[in-house]
């Protein structure tokens, strides 16, 4: 089994959730089933403007966005199953996430990488409390998952933690949280 951990943290230095997918990521070695972990800020994501909706004409393959979201998706593609870290950024999921998302129908003219990609579950961590949005968030992911596995809700001020320090994996109740969460999952495989 091949598992592929997005993390859609916009911070320059790993944060929550980086840091969050760096520990599943030793939960599934420990388990001998092999993780990749893609911070997507390493990568260029463009979101959908200044174009003549190329995407939308019949011969999908000109869109004139140079970057690495096809790159992305094919290596969502190739794995078993994903798990995708969001920050809550103003109530919602980041913008990075809804650009990667609103950039898939440039990238799934192909049909086969469409097909590959639509089979596989994709799992969610949001980060952000409550009060900041964190739910609702939440809930804007699940509204757009066509093959949703589990998902999670961290809420820092749960764990008597600051959200913006980057130290939720450290916290042995979140550790516990998140082996629950990866036996969720890999006992739905």
């Amino acid at each position: 089994m091949r598992v592929c951990l997005l993390s859609f943290s916009g911070r320059v230095e790993p944060g929550n959730c980086y840091k969050v997918l760096q520990y599943i990521s030793e939960v599934l070695e420990n388990k001998a089933v092999e993780s990749t972990l893609l911070a997507v800020t390493d990568y260029k994501i463009n979101g959908c403007h200044n174009c003549t909706y190329e995407c939308f004409s019949i011969d999908s393959t000109h869109c004139p966005k140079h970057d690495d979201v096809a790159f992305l998706y094919e290596t969502v593609a190739l794995h078993d199953l994903a798990i995708i870290a969001l920050p809550v950024y103003s109530g919602a999921p980041c913008s990075l996430y809804f650009a990667f998302n609103e950039r898939s129908q440039s990238v799934f003219d192909n049909s086969v990488l469409f097909d590959r990609y639509s089979k596989i579950t994709k799992n969610y961590i949001v980060i952000g409390n409550e009060d900041a949005g964190g739910s609702n968030a939440l809930n804007m992911v699940l509204a757009t998952e066509e093959k949703l596995g589990e998902a999670l809700l961290l809420q820092s001020h749960l764990y008597g933690q600051n959200s913006i320090l980057g130290g939720l994996a450290e916290v042995p109740r979140v550790r516990t949280d998140l082996e629950n969460f990866v036996e969720r999952i890999l006992a739905k495989k």
